[in-house]
């Protein structure tokens, strides 16, 4: 993803550092924690794993606050979204 991002000359963020690291910040928090919470749910959801009712709230909640976080952030950095 990163690539692509980096390869689009007319993407926003292109040639200034400090979007461009702002950028990486989302894609890492994107593909890091927000799919780490995601997959806990849907691997119990579909039986991937012994489904654990704690577990799977846990990773909701984390969800939750990890794109209300991105949501907030993207109201004030839109150059994040083009």
């Amino acid at each position: 993803m990163k690539y692509i991002a980096r390869a689009g000359k007319q993407l926003d963020g292109s040639g200034n550092n400090f979007h461009e690291s702002r950028i990486d910040m989302f894609l890492e928090l994107i593909l890091g924690n927000l799919q780490r919470s995601s997959d806990e749910i849907t691997a119990s959801l579909f039986g991937y794993c012994e489904f654990d009712e704690n577990k799977v709230s846990a990773a909701k909640k984390a969800f939750l606050k990890y794109a209300k976080y991105i949501n907030d952030a993207l109201k004030i950095d839109v150059y994040l979204v083009g």
